[in-house]
Formats: C-alpha cells, structure tokens, sequence
C-alpha cells in the first residue's frame, strides 16, 4: 500500500507539487499520467527516496517515507522510459550492476542474483568469453 499525504515539491520559486494526497492499495493497478511538467516525475524521485519533499509524507508499505528511506529502497525499484536492462551486458552482469548501485554488499549480490536468476529459471547465464567457449567444445 502507498499513502502519500500533502506531498509539495518547490524548486526556489517554482512549485512543482502542490498538497498531492492519494493512496493505492495493495493489488490495485495505479497509472500516473499527466502532461510534461506536470510533477510525474517529481513525485517518482520522492517516492523512491532519491529526493525529499519540501513537505508533506507518505508510508510506502508501512515504511515512513522519511524515516524508513534505506528500508523504502530494498522494495522498490524505477523503470524509466527507457531500457532498464543494458543490452551490452549479461543477465548476471545487469543483477550486479543494480545490486552495486543500490549499495548491496558483495556478499549479499551473490546471494540475490543467484536467487533471480534461478526464480526466473534462467538455466546458464554466459558470463563471459571463457563460458561461450566451454559450451562450444
């Protein structure tokens, strides 16, 4: 569940949220639409922790959108517009590379990407010339 109450965004003297309030429950298919401009992508960055809102709070999944910001993080992830997958690597090298971004220690990237990867049924992920290699002989 996501509850966000009087969230307001000012950049100097631009506003680029105003009061928004509203709540999605669990198992309910929310869209955020709006013209260009219209805060979308402001209220993404505060939801995701990446910035803080001039005022107002939310509780993303019981976790306070101030208080609990490293917890909020383990949960929730962006997809911009954009690929969120980087074509030129491998399905093992993407997990590590946003495991590292999100400041998952060493020896938890290991865990979780194995865990992915076999939740997804992904067999054998080539990771490297040597692996392509070991298959073809």
């Amino acid at each position: 569940m996501i509850e966000i109450n009087g969230i307001t965004q000012n950049y100097s003297k631009l506003v680029a949220l105003d009061d928004v309030s509203f709540k999605i429950n669990d198992n309910e298919c929310f869209a955020l639409l709006g013209l260009n401009g219209a805060g979308k992508t402001t209220l993404i960055n505060i939801l995701s922790t990446q910035i803080l809102p001039t005022l107002g709070t939310a509780v993303i999944n019981g976790f306070d959108l101030i208080n609990d910001r490293d917890e909020i993080r383990k949960i929730i992830n962006i997809s911009p517009q954009e690929s969120a997958v980087a074509k030129n690597l491998t399905a093992r090298e993407n997990l590590e590379l946003a495991a590292s971004l999100y400041g998952v220690k060493d020896m938890k990237i290991t865990s979780l990407k194995n865990s992915i990867l076999k939740k997804k049924r992904i067999r054998r992920v080539k990771n490297s010339a040597e692996d392509r290699q070991e298959e073809s002989a």
